[in-house]
C-alpha cells in the first residue's frame, strides 16, 4: 500500500471517528434536551394537579360559606336584630365611607333623606357641617356586632380609619347602640369610645 493511500485511510478513519463523536455527542444532546422536556411536562402536570385541588378546596369553601352565611342570616331572623344591622350597614357605609369633602357632605345628605328620625334625635351629627379646610382623609371602617339587651338592638364596635395624604393614618372606635322598629332605624347611642393615633 501506497503512502498516499495510508493517508487516504488514516484521513477516512479520521472522518469516520470525527461523525461518530459528533452522532454520538447529538444523540446525547437530544437525550438530555428530552429527558428536560419530560421533566417539565411532568412539573406542569403537577403544578395543574395541584392548582386544580385548590380550586376545588377554594370552591368548596365558597360553598361552605355561602352556608354558614344563609345560616347566620336566618340566625340573626330568629333572634330579632336581621333588620336593624342591615339598616346600620346602609349607616355605616354613608357615614364611614368617603375620600373627599364632597362626597362626605353628599353621604351625609343622603343620610338625612334615608334616615329622617336620626337627624331630628340629635344623637349623631349627620349635617355634614364638620368638615376641614384641607385635603379631606380617606376613611373607611371594619365592624363587630353584638346583641343588645333588647329585641332588635345590636351593639357595634366600629373601627373607622382615616389615611391623610401626608402619610398619616388615625383610628377611632366608635361605640353605636342601634335599634330597628317600625321601618326606622334608631341610633340610641353614638360616641367615640376611644381615639388612637390623634
Amino acid at each position: 500500500m501506497t503512502n498516499q493511500a495510508k493517508n487516504h485511510d488514516v484521513h477516512e478513519e479520521a472522518k469516520h471517528v470525527r461523525r461518530n463523536v459528533i452522532s454520538t455527542v447529538l444523540i446525547i444532546l437530544i437525550v438530555i434536551a428530552g429527558m428536560y422536556a419530560f421533566h417539565q411536562h411532568e412539573n406542569k402536570v403537577k403544578a395543574q394537579d395541584r392548582l386544580d385541588k385548590r380550586l376545588e378546596i377554594n370552591k368548596d369553601i365558597k360553598n361552605h360559606n355561602k352556608k354558614i352565611d344563609k345560616y347566620n342570616k336566618q340566625l340573626e331572623k330568629d333572634v330579632g336584630v336581621y333588620e336593624t344591622k342591615q339598616a346600620t350597614d346602609d349607616f355605616y357605609s354613608y357615614f364611614f365611607e368617603w375620600d373627599s369633602w364632597k362626597q362626605y357632605r353628599d353621604n351625609m345628605a343622603e343620610l338625612r333623606k334615608l334616615f329622617p328620625n336620626i337627624d331630628k334625635d340629635k344623637v349623631v351629627d349627620i349635617s355634614g357641617n364638620k368638615i376641614g379646610a384641607s385635603a379631606s382623609p380617606t376613611s373607611n371602617y371594619e365592624k363587630t356586632s353584638f346583641i343588645g339587651d333588647k329585641e332588635g338592638r345590636v351593639v357595634d364596635l366600629v373601627e373607622q380609619n382615616k389615611s391623610y395624604q401626608d402619610g398619616t393614618e388615625t383610628t377611632a372606635i366608635w361605640y353605636i347602640v342601634a335599634d330597628y322598629k317600625d321601618g326606622k332605624l334608631d341610633i340610641r347611642e353614638m360616641k367615640p369610645y376611644r381615639d388612637v393615633g390623634e
